[in-house]
């Protein structure tokens, strides 16, 4: 499964044990708690429609307070854990929401933080005030880690400052987890905006695309989906097309935005970047996914086996480059740390990716995972689609982008994390921004082949265990799993006693993340951050609801390319 690096990995048993955490800072005054934050059940919205600029602060520091620190962040003063990057965005009234123009991942000048925005609620009370409550998540700088807050203030009169409340309580980080709280200085100057009404009507679209929504609790036993149980940020379950969704847990109480709260994606990147992005590609131009690395990406021309690697090698990290075939054991070291992970710039990261790691088998042999192969391979991708469109064509722009604007996502999926440089490549391992109702939507349109005709058949029905000659390649993280095309298989014959081999595709990220796609057309997935990868309890229920057998027996082919 993914990794077991600071930056995204997955591992199904974390072998890191907490380490020390920094003093926590005593807090003074009462602890806010989530409802605190959260509009009135009888939330009435303003009449109008409430256009301008959110300004909004933290001149003094807020009060932290650690949950765990893996690598000492909160000893770092000049990190400034403790403030919020500035905030100026433009925001419009859509009924009884407040929508921000600019959404999805936003570069900041903060140290250590950039900046996710989403919809919340504006309503005004029986005294004629108005009165707001925002989500928001910060997220780490070059890196996927997510933690999400709420902003609460009521609105003074025209630009005049007003006193706000803001409390994070979650995230999804295995790493660095904390709670943050206290006092912030707002304004909000109205003015008119420029294209106002087509946001307006963008907003009501993506709304009325959702799947409608039940919680889980209309479910027998919901807890057996509740995955490891612990460390949670959201899960769910697709079944048809009614989405069955939990709350979403924080250390002070259920998250008051949770159709709106940040997940971050993690290594589903590499199912939904990097593998529908070579599958795109070789719809579009046959035979893509066969040119060799070297061709493409000329610092790695004289490294190595890329000479003779091509792009479903990288792809599947059956390059022949490792130094360990031992599970997660490249992944995990702080050769990939110091040499992939950290560097801020396109060509050093490309560098470590093209020369980090020794040759040592052929191409399309041994299975080694490695990021930094997908990131090479965004690379080559990137150099490709240039090619036969010019020096601006973008990878994730012209490729993935379209899809998801067919299937009318949410905009917190318009971004994703790139380098911090001219070259702003696209990281295409990890770093995208979802929304548990993508999540969802996703999952239906690959069970359902929505994006099939945009998509190369052979490669994708590979990737979706539909092809039992080729099932892909045993890591060796487990008996029971497969990789093929940046997707992973399970195996659950053994599990749910069934006559004929069923190998489940699924979607897998860092810290706890699966996404699993059922042969009945329902989807399960789940978010957390504890370091467990556990589904097993949860397909035992699902079956039996609803056989998952297949319904005739098929020879299990093994292994295969």
């Amino acid at each position: 499964m993914p990794t077991t690096s600071r930056r995204h990995s997955t591992t199904f048993a974390l072998t890191l044990v907490a380490l020390l955490l920094p003093a926590v800072t005593a807090i003074a005054e009462p602890m806010l708690v989530m409802q605190d934050m959260a509009p009135p059940l009888d939330a009435q919205a303003p009449p109008g429609q409430l256009r301008g600029m959110l300004q909004l602060r933290t001149p003094d520091a807020l009060q932290l307070d650690v949950q765990r620190d893996d690598y000492g962040f909160a000893a770092d003063r000049q990190l400034a854990l403790d403030r919020l990057p500035d905030i100026q965005a433009a925001y419009l009234q859509v009924g009884g929401e407040l929508v921000p123009l600019q959404r999805g991942l936003q570069s900041t000048a903060h140290p250590h933080w950039d900046l996710i925005l989403e919809p919340g609620r504006i309503w005004r009370d029986s005294e004629g005030r108005d009165h707001f409550s925002l989500p928001f998540a910060l997220q780490e700088k070059n890196a996927n880690c997510t933690h999400n807050g709420v902003i609460r203030a009521t609105l003074a009169g025209e630009g005049k400052p007003f006193p706000a409340r803001v409390l994070i309580a979650s995230e999804t980080c295995l790493y660095f987890k904390f709670n943050l709280e206290g006092p912030a200085e707002g304004s909000f100057q109205r003015t008119a905006l420029a294209g106002a009404e087509r946001i307006a009507s963008d907003h009501r679209r993506h709304r009325a695309a959702r799947l409608p929504t039940r919680p889980l609790q209309q479910l027998p036993q919901p807890s057996a989906l509740s995955g490891p149980g612990a460390d949670l940020s959201a899960w769910g379950l697709v079944d048809g097309d009614s989405h069955y969704v939990s709350d979403c847990p924080t250390r002070r109480g259920p998250y008051p935005h949770c159709d709106n709260l940040s997940l971050p994606s993690y290594s589903l990147a590499k199912s939904l970047v990097a593998g529908l992005g070579l599958m795109r590609l070789e719809q579009r131009f046959p035979g893509s996914s066969e040119q060799t690395i070297a061709s493409l990406v000329p610092e790695c021309a004289s490294a190595g086996h890329w000479r003779q690697t091509t792009l479903v090698d990288t792809l599947n990290m059956r390059t022949g480059h490792y130094h360990s075939a031992a599970a997660q054991a490249d992944e995990s070291s702080a050769r990939m740390e110091e040499g992939f992970f950290l560097p801020l710039r396109h060509i050093d990261k490309l560098r470590f990716a093209c020369r980090g790691w020794p040759a040592r088998g052929q191409p399309g042999g041994q299975f080694v995972y490695h990021t930094s192969d997908t990131y090479l391979l965004g690379t080559a991708m990137t150099a490709l689609l240039q090619k036969q469109h010019g020096a601006k064509a973008d990878l994730y722009r012209d490729l993935l982008l379209p899809l998801w604007r067919q299937l009318d996502l949410s905009p917190a999926l318009d971004t994703t994390r790139r380098t911090a440089d001219t070259a702003a490549q696209p990281f295409a391992g990890y770093g995208l921004t979802l929304l548990r109702d993508d999540i969802a939507r996703i999952g239906q349109a690959l069970n359902r082949d929505t994006l099939a005709p945009q998509l190369d058949r052979r490669l994708l029905l590979q990737a979706l265990q539909r092809d039992p000659a080729a099932r892909g390649y045993h890591p060796a993280e487990a008996d029971e799993l497969y990789y093929q095309h940046g997707f992973w298989g399970f195996d659950a014959t053994r599990l749910l006693s069934c006559p004929g081999q069923l190998v489940i595709p699924f979607l897998s990220g860092y810290g706890g993340i699966n996404v699993l796609l059922l042969p009945d057309d329902r989807i399960y997935y789940y978010f957390s951050d504890g370091g467990q990868f556990a589904f097993t309890d949860a397909l035992r229920w699902l079956h039996r609801q609803r056989d998952l057998c297949p319904t005739t027996t098929s020879p299990n082919p093994g292994t295969s390319s």
